[in-house]
C-alpha cells in the first residue's frame, strides 16, 4: 500500500487513490471479508449491530464482517450500509427526500 500511495504521489495521480482503495475492497471481499460502514442517526445497539452483521452475511456470503459505525443525525432515523459494491439506503432522510423528488415531477 505504501508503494501504491508513493506510486499516485509521484505519478500525479492522487485522485486515483479512491478507485485503487474500491479496488483493494472488492478483492478482499472475495475472500468471504467484507467490511462495511453503517450509518444510523443514534448508536447501534447489541442486537442491532448483530443483525446487521447477520444480513450482511447472508446476502453476501462473507463469513468475516468488520462494521464500521457512523453515527449522523442528519438522517434522521433508519440505516445506510455502505459496503465495497452496493450501498442500501433505509435512511429516512432518502426517504423523504425521494418523496419530495416524486411531488416536484
Amino acid at each position: 500500500m505504501n508503494e501504491a500511495a508513493a506510486w499516485l504521489l509521484s505519478s500525479g495521480k492522487v485522485r486515483q487513490a479512491a478507485y485503487l482503495s474500491k479496488d483493494v475492497a472488492r478483492i478482499i471481499a472475495q475472500s468471504n471479508y467484507l467490511y462495511a460502514v453503517v450509518t444510523t442517526a443514534r448508536p447501534l445497539t447489541s442486537p442491532a449491530r448483530a443483525g446487521i452483521e447477520a444480513y450482511l452475511k447472508e446476502i453476501t456470503g462473507a463469513t468475516t464482517i468488520e462494521l464500521s459505525e457512523v453515527v449522523d443525525t442528519r438522517i434522521i432515523g433508519g440505516v445506510r450500509i455502505e459496503t465495497p459494491t452496493a450501498i442500501l439506503d433505509g435512511s429516512v432522510h432518502s426517504k423523504l427526500a425521494n418523496l419530495v423528488e416524486g411531488m416536484s415531477r
